[in-house]
């Protein structure tokens, strides 16, 4: 299942066996091995339950055009499942890493807190320079030096 707002959509339109047009967002392409894969939402919202995305394979016709194809073999289906799962994973916690980076705040390094190495340029803080620390493990990281590591760079945090 897929909750997201879906920016520069593209709309793809897919005809079925009896002629019926069924409107899609392309949300997404992956390539697992060979293969060219799309992720679509259906374009219809149903107040009742929550859409999920289906994967076809992109192809090409006899004139060279691109169409999508089910996935007939049921481990390609899982591979690429797996793969879109796996991709759609890492964007929700890149969101939520984002969204938690937002709300820290810079703060001002101090006499006591200077003389500390970064543990991602591994140079020293300054007294007066902008200093994150990490809500985890606590160590003060620069505020450039955090933002560039997305986060703790601190070996031992478990973030």
């Amino acid at each position: 299942m897929v909750d997201r707002i879906i920016e520069e959509e593209e709309l793809v339109v897919l005809v079925d066996d009896d002629g019926g047009e069924h409107e899609f967002y392309l949300i997404d392409t992956i390539e697992v091995g060979e293969g060219r894969y799309a992720v679509l939402l259906p374009a219809e919202e149903d107040d009742e339950e929550e859409s999920e995305v289906i994967i076809l394979k992109i192809g090409e016709d006899e004139e060279g055009n691109e169409v999508f194809y089910e996935i007939e073999d049921d481990e390609e289906w899982e591979q690429v499942a797996d793969a879109w799962e796996e991709v759609d994973k890492d964007e929700e916690n890149i969101e939520l890493a984002e969204e938690e980076w937002q709300k820290i705040v810079p703060v001002t390094v101090t006499e006591e807190m200077a003389n500390t190495n970064c543990p991602y340029c591994h140079t020293l803080l300054k007294p007066g320079g902008k200093a994150i620390s990490c809500p985890s493990c606590k160590t003060l990281h620069h505020e450039e030096c955090w933002r560039v590591s997305r986060g703790c760079a601190h070996v031992e945090c478990d973030k």
